[in-house]
């Protein structure tokens, strides 16, 4: 029986992890962990070609959401200043790099993009031999974010890379090089000046908001119509609205907004947590001497605290 040819949409599940970028992982993976709830899966040093051989240029603190299996954020930091991710945080500033969602027979896909001419960071999948587990990025050109696509069907007995939070150096490292052609240099110098990881321990609370589920992911945009018409034909979103709606994750949305010329420094990025109970959030928040705003229901804290400007909304 011949197999069906693939077109557009694809289709994508649930978002598998979105990914940071930040001058303290620590700081923010502590915000995420002690103020918000998120757990602590694994901490990965990855070489990704800067360091000497046995030591390490990137580090990473893989969090699970709260109230959920699947979902991660990943908190990168670049330990040297000729890492790959130090110098794209000093070009483009602090935030959320990339959004990634599941996906099955990523092969035929990656092989459909290429063939409607839709730009790639790299020109084949990473693959992990050992797991199965298999990744790359579209331009960030469509949407104003880099979009991952993950295929976690594991191909070991033990479903190890459909294990949350499950990734590998080599896949990590192969991504992060895959960024080198949007650094003003992406020749990288040999620096062993590795910075010592952070020990301290911040935001420490007695108990951490009560955070629901994410709601939604804002990305701003100079094209809004642009980034909605590639989600929905490509990605196969739905448009309603402002809302691009995934048909296989309904439970959270995306929002566009378009960046005017004059607005400067804007993060790319937001996101908007469900949460309970909105006077224990916000005593939590003041017990720390955190700066935030109150706007009807919702509490917005700015970019410091989670690396990204962030919203808690209260039913």
């Amino acid at each position: 029986m011949n197999k069906q040819k693939l077109d557009f949409p694809i289709k994508c599940f649930n978002i598998d992890h979105y990914t940071l970028i930040v001058p303290n992982a620590k700081v923010v993976s502590d915000f995420h962990q002690n103020v918000l709830g998120y757990k602590l899966i694994n901490t990965i040093l990855v070489n990704a070609g800067s360091a000497s051989e046995g030591k390490h240029d990137m580090l990473n603190y893989v969090l699970g959401w709260p109230n959920n299996e699947k979902g991660v954020m990943v908190v990168t930091e670049g330990l040297t200043k000729e890492s790959i991710f130090h110098k794209f945080y000093e070009k483009f500033g602090q935030g959320i790099h990339h959004v990634a969602f599941e996906v099955d027979d990523i092969e035929d896909i990656f092989e459909l993009l290429v063939t409607k001419g839709i730009e790639m960071t790299s020109d084949k999948i990473l693959r992990d031999p050992l797991s199965g587990l298999r990744q790359f990025f579209i331009s960030n050109k469509y949407t104003g974010v880099f979009i991952e696509l993950i295929e976690r069907k594991s191909e070991t007995e033990d479903k190890t890379s459909e294990k949350q939070g499950f990734f590998t150096h080599d896949n990590m490292s192969g991504l992060a090089n895959t960024m080198k052609s949007y650094l003003d240099d992406p020749n990288l110098k040999n620096d062993d000046d590795i910075k010592s990881l952070d020990k301290t321990n911040y935001f420490e609370v007695s108990e951490c908001i009560e955070v629901d589920r994410i709601d939604n992911i804002q990305i701003n945009v100079a094209e809004v119509q642009s980034a909605k018409n590639f989600l929905n034909s490509v990605l196969g979103f739905n448009i309603e609205g402002e809302k691009m709606i995934n048909p296989h994750e309904k439970d959270k949305f995306l929002r566009l907004s378009e960046i005017q010329d004059s607005q400067n420094g804007v993060i790319p990025v937001e996101l908007a947590l469900k949460t309970f109970n909105f006077e224990k959030s916000k005593n939590i928040l003041e017990s720390l001497n955190l700066d935030f705003t109150v706007q009807g229901g919702s509490i917005k804290l700015e970019k410091e605290y989670a690396g990204y400007p962030l919203t808690l909304l209260h039913d």
